[in-house]
């Protein structure tokens, strides 16, 4: 088996041409590709507080979270998109999910 990292950096608002390349591993049915990120990136070193005066705020990130991963198993990159537009939540692999 061969395994071959891939990083994926700023997309420049066009992801197309690296997604171009992708394309043909992702249809390999003997190819493993695995897509590794975490989500929300909460408090003032983020510059990221959008539940400041709620006190259930690890409750409405795990939420907030859960919308963008049912974007993501549902294959749905225009619910993605339109969820870090929304909530502008801080999830760092953003890039290669998007691919």
């Amino acid at each position: 088996a061969t395994v071959t990292p891939v990083l994926v950096g700023d997309l420049a608002k066009n992801g197309q041409p690296y997604a171009d390349l992708v394309v043909p591993y992702l249809r390999d049915p003997t190819a493993l590709v695995v897509i590794s990120s975490d989500f929300c990136h909460w408090g003032q070193r983020f510059r990221y507080q959008p539940f400041v005066r709620e006190s259930n705020i690890s409750e409405r990130i795990g939420e907030m979270d859960m919308e963008g991963v049912n974007a993501i198993c549902a294959l749905d990159a225009r619910a993605f998109r339109d969820h870090l537009k929304r909530t502008k939540n801080t999830i760092c692999g953003r890039n290669p999910i998007s691919l």
